[in-house]
């Protein structure tokens, strides 16, 4: 039953470590879903793992844009002239 709640936790841990660099609540999340069930906890890292790789691949694609568009905008009064 507690591992349904797992999940989303796991989830909103990997956000806290993309954001604020903290590991603790994704440590206590792990321990407690390889305690509770190994199979689901194997299911809950590759889910993880998947979910952190797509907001590291869209974090960084956001970052890239935002400079392309930045450095276009910027560039923008040289055409003018």
């Amino acid at each position: 039953m507690i591992s349904s709640f797992l999940l989303p936790l796991l989830l909103w841990s990997i956000e806290r470590i993309l954001k604020r660099k903290q590991f603790g609540w994704f440590i206590v999340i792990v321990t407690l879903s390889l305690v509770n069930n190994f199979y689901f906890a194997y299911y809950q890292l590759l889910t993880g793992l998947i979910y952190f790789l797509l907001e590291l691949f869209f974090v960084i694609n956001t970052i890239f844009y935002q400079e392309k568009v930045q450095s276009n905008v910027l560039s923008l009064p040289h055409y003018w002239h």
